[in-house]
């Protein structure tokens, strides 16, 4: 076998000094002689003595009625491009490169195949399913190895004839009887006809391995089998554990939507509340906002005004301001020419002055009182909205954004309330300052009047005698006409203790 290697070897490479020819429709109208190549049933494509030979398969689609194909001695490496031939009945492939099997699937009234002398080592499983009509097959001289590669070949019920000398295979002890157990349809085996004798040999020699091979197939199938079993059961184990657990997430997914529902509805709730605190906290910001203005204009009402008047009488009026705004209080000032009502014009400044005062310390206390609840309801309603936020922390979204913007908008507001209440302390300072400069001129008018007293007491003990003091009458009307003059802070004392 390997001189018959050797010989191909040398042959393959005499093949490959020549030339290549390939498959035209000049060629095959030459060769055939026919006008259509339609018409053609028997093509000759042997190179064994040309000087050329065929390397591929191609332009035979033409040749439809073909039936008997050669195309022993050329340089094929494979078998393609022959599914057009589907009333081929004979193909000859000897003596080629050919590796594999192939391109065969259609031809299904192929009855004779000459793969000999080739490179083919595998049988395909196919081919006794494809090639039913299949009764002559020629292997011999290729590379096959195995005998259960051709044992594949049982299921072909009309091959009659088989070619398998000149392989590794035939050359192991007892292949002939092999072949002949499993392909029993066989009349001839390596152009050796086929005895009873040789059938009852095989039968005998292989049927009891073949039993036990048939045994230890279904022993490795029932494994298999228990195997899978078990891994059935397993999966479906895992599938209710699964569905199990899939019930779970979907009874706690639905938990967790009511939670979710009840959650937008408590922090509905608490922005309505806050909404509402936040209003609250507005109309105290409008309170101060208008106790601001109308200390304001009280602090304009006490550096306008003259301090003390002696001689004009003050009375609590509602009217508009002489000065930019309405305040609820603003002075008339009635001249009076009686000498009595003097004492009792002193007295009233300081009293109004001092239920002025009092009236704005209520305000401010008021106001105060007012800014302590706002900040309580403040710290309540930030409470209970950080309570809401925490608990609607897992809940990402619109919710989230919102708590954020209301907490943005909070912490203004209280910037904005500290800001009001630094504010409300220095009007409150003031406020003080301005009582306490209240008392000082209170003080100091009282001490005026006594000073007046004294004067006038002094007037009245004067001597009428004296020359001095011949025109009484003038002389009083022009002390009335100084008394009746302003004694502002500003006058000196030396002039006050005259008066």
């Amino acid at each position: 076998m390997e001189e018959q290697r050797e010989v191909e070897g040398g042959a393959d490479s005499q093949d490959n000094r020549g030339g290549i020819r390939y498959i035209t429709e000049e060629l095959l109208l030459k060769l055939t002689g026919c006008r259509s190549l339609a018409l053609v049933r028997s093509l000759n494509l042997s190179s064994s003595t040309a000087d050329k030979h065929i390397k591929f398969i191609e332009n035979l689609h033409v040749c439809q009625r073909l039936q008997v194909l050669n195309l022993n001695h050329n340089m094929i490496q494979r078998m393609e491009r022959l599914n057009a031939l589907s009333q081929l009945r004979e193909l000859q492939l000897a003596h080629n490169h050919i590796q594999r099997i192939e391109g065969l699937e259609h031809l299904s009234s192929l009855q004779h195949l000459n793969l000999s002398h080739n490179r083919i080592d595998h049988v395909p499983s196919w081919l006794g399913r494809k090639l039913r009509s299949l009764h002559t097959l020629h292997l011999q001289h290729n590379l096959i190895t195995s005998l259960y590669e051709v044992s594949r070949l049982r299921s072909l019920s009309s091959l009659s004839e088989l070619s398998l000398s000149g392989n590794p295979a035939s050359a192991l002890p007892h292949s002939r009887l092999f072949l002949l157990y499993h392909l029993r349809s066989l009349d001839r085996l390596d152009d050796l006809p086929v005895t009873q004798e040789e059938r009852g040999h095989a039968l005998q020699r292989f049927n009891t391995e073949e039993l036990e091979r048939l045994q230890r197939e279904v022993d490795s199938s029932q494994s298999e089998l228990s195997r899978l079993q078990r891994e059935q059961q397993a999966a479906v184990t895992r599938l209710n554990q699964q569905e199990a657990t899939n019930q779970t997430l979907i009874a706690q997914t639905q938990t967790q939507q009511h939670t979710h529902t009840l959650l937008e509805r408590e922090l509905h709730t608490k922005t309505q509340l806050l909404e509402k605190t936040t209003a609250e906290l507005t109309r105290a910001f409008h309170r101060l906002y208008e106790l601001e203005q109308e200390l304001t204009f009280y602090k304009l009402d006490t550096k306008l005004s003259p301090l003390p008047p002696c001689s004009i009488q003050e009375v609590d009026t509602v009217a508009e301001s002489p000065y930019i705004g309405k305040a609820r209080h603003i002075r008339n000032m009635i001249t009076s020419t009686r000498r009595n009502s003097s004492s009792s014009s002193s007295s009233s400044p300081s009293s109004l002055q001092s239920q002025k005062g009092s009236n704005i310390h209520t305000d401010v206390g008021s106001s105060h009182l007012l800014l302590e609840d706002s900040r309580r309801q403040q710290n309540t309603a930030e409470a209970e909205l950080l309570q809401v936020t925490h608990q609607a922390a897992p809940q990402p979204g619109a919710e989230h954004m919102k708590a954020e913007e209301t907490k943005t908008h909070r912490q203004e507001a209280l910037c904005l309330l500290l800001s009001k209440l630094s504010v409300l302390e220095q009007l409150r300072d003031e406020a003080d300052e301005t009582g306490r400069q209240m008392d000082r001129q209170t003080e100091e008018s009282r001490r005026t009047e006594r000073e007046t007293e004294e004067l006038e007491t002094q007037l009245l003990t004067l001597d009428t005698s004296d020359p001095q003091h011949d025109t009484p009458s003038s002389a009083g009307q022009g002390f009335h006409s100084v008394k009746s003059l302003p004694l502002d802070k500003g006058c000196p004392a030396t002039l006050q203790r005259t008066l």
